[in-house]
């Protein structure tokens, strides 16, 4: 033979062996028969798994021809000790279902246990890593020392989804003696991470369950309950739902050595293990009890645990006491514990015999709830039979968690604040748990919901004062009258307290917020006004926390700023351009967010009206017309106090287009355009800068300048060569923000003009529909799709020529021009809506206007509001309407002559 076919033969050889080798490992026996012995049966399958050294599998395929099940393999003597790793799956019969939460399956298979048996499986030393799951286990073995119905005494042994004291169809029948134990053994689990995985131990003539050793998990099982979820007299567990501690028993025939008295003494106690989210229902001793040994009960972890409650919230279950720890028993964590009914929640002793036993230090305990509890909810003082402990000075008595020194509640609000004293061991840091009930207990304290803890630290006194907040306060919030408890747990060494003194939850304060009253109007971008506020209580306590301003508008609401409340006063820091940066109507509230003992509360709205005049060359209040000599070109700019005409430096051949902000001043330049027909700016001074726009092109032109946002830099509608028109956002700050966007508009619309006709500081837009003769009214928000349009269909001969704030109060008007009539027409605005129609009389028909000034001063009748500018094209008198008034209806005005000269015309305003 080639050594290459060597190869290949020893190759094959050695798969076959280790083909072989792996099937031995995976081994699987089927129970066919529920009788208790002979072929097929379980005893067979269990006597096949201890042949084999490796795993084994045990599953069920009882034919049809016995019938559909449930099947019960009933037990004369005992079924053989398990001594190899095997997996039993009551499951895998036909018709079974395995469950999706606690003992919802489909049962199929039933083990009873006939008083000789002793018991239905026992795993021993050798079957490490078994399992069994899907069993129905009832009948028991009525001795004074009844064995567990699955007993383990190997380690790393997983016990789920198995029924106890039920029959397979799940009727109840309780089991007569222990339900599940795990001795003289490490890391077993009962139950099990999924709700799926829990077993159910219905009812017991002894404890339900019984660990010792290190590391066991105890999870999702539900005991003294049906599977149905009631927790009756019957279904009670005539003993400890869980119980751990010097815990030794007579080894089964032929184990004495395997178990002897030193081997059981080395695993008493318990350490290191996971008791949670099991529901203990009835039982009529202690639902958990966990005592030390000589070797230590510490570090478990009983964690979300439910007591004395079923499924359906009946009155019948309730457990002696949820959870007692004694003998020593130290550093294990009980936590997030539901005791519902109960003669007491927690104790750390036991004080039923002349010599009481105690629990250690270190038993931290936190977020537990306890309602309807009879006596201590939490107690720490057997030899006082645990009747609400005293605080002692410095804390320096000894006992189960030190005796640890409770808080003292003063003072709690409906508003979330608690205020208390802690008086403990000096120089320590304590974390302090509040807890919500509806009344005190007779006991002392109440925890019936979690509000929240805080961290204190006591001084070299060991005393500390506090004043926390509720961090998780109950649907409906805090009710006047509701008490208050919490316990006190030393960080460092984990002693808890018990619960202290209840104080009753007082009606928390209402605050005043008072904001100062504005005088209104003001300029826009105004630097001397103080957004500020006072929050005032009725108490010694001074409100604390934030107050938001915000400012409300016809589109909406916005925030101005929050800033912290500092002895009770807040203000905002005044933005550098001042507030408001456009015209409008702001309506600014001050909201005040409540602290622990104030409630939230806002100040009166209090409105403030902006203006912004037009063509503000040189003070942000007054405007400052520009008028052009027709025959020269020369242009002079008005001076309102002065009532009198000084040059304006632009050149006479400057075509005039519009006057507005531009790089966020307050006051106004004049854009131009110069006879080369570039873009130039000119302040009041005569300073010119070329202006530059990559979103105006060629053949456009710029129709008007507007605030069309609130950055405090120029916009401007603009119409292309196609007459399409568009809004150009910061024109002539190019690659920086200057940027075009098209305006979904019929190109056959004219644009009027622009204003402030909603009071919201984003300038609105009016277009001619020259087919309809109608106007059509855009409300602008931030974008340039209008949040609202209307029409507005004027009278035969009449044009929109101009819109002002005739009335002062924050919203543009429009102002029509009725030349048949020689009469003005001011439709009056409110929130961007015509309420009603003013008419006003001119001297002739022939005059018009370049748009509104605002020539008032502060303490005149007429500052801030719109003035119209009049200019009768025949003789070339112009004037200003002043101290505009309604009355029936007709405005009236005192005119102001601003000259008297056919030579000069005024170049138009906004």
């Amino acid at each position: 033979m080639s050594t290459f076919l060597r190869r290949v033969a020893r190759a094959c050889a050695l798969a076959v062996l280790f083909a072989s080798a792996g099937a031995y490992a995976q081994s699987r026996v089927v129970v066919t028969s529920a009788a208790d012995s002979g072929p097929g049966t379980l005893r067979a399958a269990i006597d096949a798994a201890n042949a084999n050294a490796d795993r084994t599998t045990i599953d069920f395929a009882i034919p049809a021809s016995a019938g559909t099940g449930p099947f019960t393999i009933p037990l004369a003597t005992p079924l053989p000790n398990i001594a190899t790793p095997v997996i039993i799956r009551g499951f895998t019969q036909r018709g079974a279902v395995g469950p999706t939460a606690v003992g919802n399956g489909t049962y199929k298979i039933e083990i009873n246990v006939a008083p000789k048996a002793e018991r239905a499986l026992l795993f021993i030393r050798g079957s490490e890593r078994s399992a069994v799951s899907g069993l129905a286990i009832t009948g028991g073995q009525g001795t004074s020392s009844p064995q567990p119905a699955i007993w383990v005494l190997a380690n790393d042994v997983r016990v789920a989804a198995n029924l106890i004291g039920l029959h397979a169809d799940g009727t109840p029948e309780r089991y007569d003696g222990v339900g599940i134990a795990a001795l003289a053994c490490d890391k077993v689990t009962i139950g099990g991470a999924a709700s799926s995985d829990g077993n159910v131990i219905n009812g017991t003539t002894a404890s339900a369950i019984m660990i010792v050793g290190t590391g066991h998990v105890v999870r999702n099982n539900w005991i003294g309950m049906t599977r149905d979820g009631i927790g009756d007299l019957n279904s009670a567990i005539i003993g400890n739902g869980l119980i751990s501690g010097a815990i030794a028993f007579n080894p089964p025939q032929g184990l004495l050595a395997m178990y002897s008295a030193a081997v059981q003494k080395s695993f008493l106690g318990l350490r290191d293990s996971t008791i949670a989210d099991n529901l203990f229902a009835h039982t009529l001793e202690e639902a958990i009890v966990l005592l030390g040994t000589s070797n230590p009960t510490v570090n478990n972890a009983i964690d979300r645990n439910i007591f004395g409650r079923d499924v359906w919230m009946t009155s019948l279950p309730y457990v002696d006491v949820a959870i007692r720890l004694s003998r020593d028993a130290s550093r294990n964590r009980i936590r997030d514990n539901l005791v519902h009914r109960a003669n007491a929640g927690i104790l750390l002793g036991d004080a039923r015999s002349s010599a009481p036993t105690l629990a250690g230090e270190g038993n931290l305990m936190s977020g537990n709830l306890f309602y309807e509890v009879a006596y201590a909810a939490i107690g720490l003082d057997a030899n006082a039979n645990f009747a609400p402990l005293a605080n002692d000075p410095l804390d320096r008595d000894a006992g189960p968690n030190a005796l640890q020194n409770k808080p003292q509640l003063a003072f709690a609000s409906t508003a979330g604040g608690i205020e208390g004293v802690l008086d403990s061991e000096p120089d320590n840091e304590y974390t302090i748990e509040f807890f919500l009930g509806a009344a005190c207990r007779p006991a002392g304290g109440v925890a019936e919901f979690p509000l929240g803890r805080t961290t204190i630290r006591t001084d070299g006194s060991g005393h500390a004062a506090f004043s926390a907040g509720v961090q998780n306060a109950p649907f409906g919030g805090l009710r006047p009258g509701d008490v208050v408890s919490a316990t006190a747990t030393n960080t460092a060494t984990g002693n808890t307290s018990e619960l202290a003194n209840c104080a009753t939850l007082q009606a928390a304060i209402v605050p005043d917020v008072k904001m100062p009253k504005y005088v209104s109007p003001i300029p826009a971008m105004d630097t001397s006004l103080r957004i500020e506020a006072t929050v005032t209580g009725n108490g010694s306590r001074v409100p604390t926390g934030e107050v938001t301003f915000s400012v409300d508008t016809a589109a909406g609401r916005q925030t101005l700023g929050r800033v912290a409340l500092q002895s009770g006063q807040a203000s905002l820091p005044t933005p550098p351009p001042g507030w408001f940066v456009n015209a409008g109507r702001y309506a600014i509230v001050a909201e005040y967010s409540g602290d622990r003992f104030h409630t939230p509360a806002s100040s009166v709205v209090q409105t403030v009206v902006v203006f912004r005049p037009a063509v503000a060359l040189f003070d942000p209040e007054i405007s400052a017309p520009v008028r052009r000599d027709l025959a020269s070109g020369d242009r002079e700019h008005y001076v309102a106090p002065m009532r009198t005409w000084r040059r304006f430096p632009a050149n006479t051949d400057d075509t005039w287009i519009d006057a507005d902000r531009f790089g966020g001043d307050r006051l106004d330049r004049v854009l131009v355009r110069d006879r080369g027909g570039a873009y130039v700016l000119v302040d009041g001074l005569g300073a010119r800068s070329t202006a530059t726009s990559s979103a105006v092109g060629a053949g456009a032109a710029i129709l008007d300048l507007l605030q069309f946002d609130a950055d405090g830099r120029a916009d401007a509608i603009v119409r292309d060569a196609n007459l399409r028109y568009a809004l150009v956002r910061c024109i002539f700050v190019v690659d920086v923000c200057e940027r075009r966007e098209a305006i979904d508009v019929n190109p056959e619309y004219r644009f009027i003009l622009s204003g402030e006709f909603n009071g919201d500081g984003h300038a609105d837009l009016a277009w001619l529909d020259p087919g309809a003769n109608e106007v059509e009214i855009w409300l602008m928000g931030d974008d340039v799709k209008p949040l609202a349009r209307y029409r507005v269909k004027p009278p035969a001969g009449h044009a929109l020529v101009a819109a002002a704030d005739i009335g002062a109060d924050g919203y543009d008007d429009l102002v029509w021009l009725d030349v048949a009539s020689g009469s003005v027409v001011i439709g009056v605005m409110d929130s961007g809506r015509i309420v009603r129609d003013i008419r006003g009389a001119l001297p002739a028909p022939d005059w018009t206007t370049p748009g509104a000034v605002q020539f008032g001063r502060r303490g005149n009748a007429d500052y801030g509001s719109g003035q119209l500018v009049w200019r009768d094209t025949v003789n070339g008198e112009a004037l200003v309407w002043r101290d505009t008034s309604v009355a029936s209806g007709v405005v009236t005005a005192n005119p102001q002559s601003l000259y008297f000269d056919p030579a000069f015309a005024v170049e138009r305003t906004r």
